[in-house]
């Protein structure tokens, strides 16, 4: 996976929540729709037999097709007002495997604007973007610039349950800037 340039911040700083910290970032082009993704990946495996408790996780509520760049899925328009004011789409998902259990679970948060901090990650806020579609957004104390189809991971390994171990890779994907004829998102209720 592509890794983008780090500038390490201590883990107790505020975040800046500021859009123009950097010359030529700001908020989203008019016309245009952001879309980055967080996924958690948390595969399993037993040190001492019986000690991971799997989980099934299911229902992916979007798709994204990283070669046609179309996103596709289920949201709430009618949720935001007005709906033409979302700039963009956080798309948040989990996936288990292993010993961990199995199934996938996402959904799509709305960007009304710049700065935005999702619901989750708490330590994510995405700052600015510029007109190519490169942003900058502050994540696990580190100010990251992330250029379209660039992404920022790490692994996380523990063992909550003696004898379970687990890792998690955590992934954020700047997929930048989408036309909305790329975008088919519904609400079938």
């Amino acid at each position: 996976m592509p890794t983008a340039t780090s500038t390490a911040i201590p883990l107790t700083a505020t975040p800046t929540l500021s859009p123009t910290f950097i010359s030529g970032f700001a908020d989203i082009p008019p016309g245009k729709y952001l879309f980055v993704e967080y996924w958690d990946n948390t595969g399993g495996q037993e040190i001492v037999a019986g000690k991971c408790h799997q989980l099934e996780i299911d229902f992916p509520n979007y798709t994204f097709d990283t070669q046609t760049q179309k996103l596709k899925g289920l949201f709430n328009w009618g949720l935001v007002r007005p709906p033409n004011s979302v700039k963009g789409f956080f798309g948040r998902g989990q996936s288990l495997q292993g010993k961990a259990g199995g199934g996938i679970y996402s959904f799509l948060e709305p960007i009304i604007g710049l700065p935005h901090q999702p619901l989750y990650p708490n330590r994510l806020i995405i700052n600015g973007v510029n007109k190519d579609g490169t942003i900058v957004v502050e994540i696990e104390g580190h100010i990251e610039t992330l250029e379209p189809n660039k992404s920022w991971g790490m692994s996380v390994a523990s063992e909550a349950t003696p004898g379970c171990q687990l890792t998690t890779t955590k992934r954020f994907t700047n997929y930048g800037l989408l036309e909305k004829s790329q975008i088919d998102l519904k609400w079938p209720y």
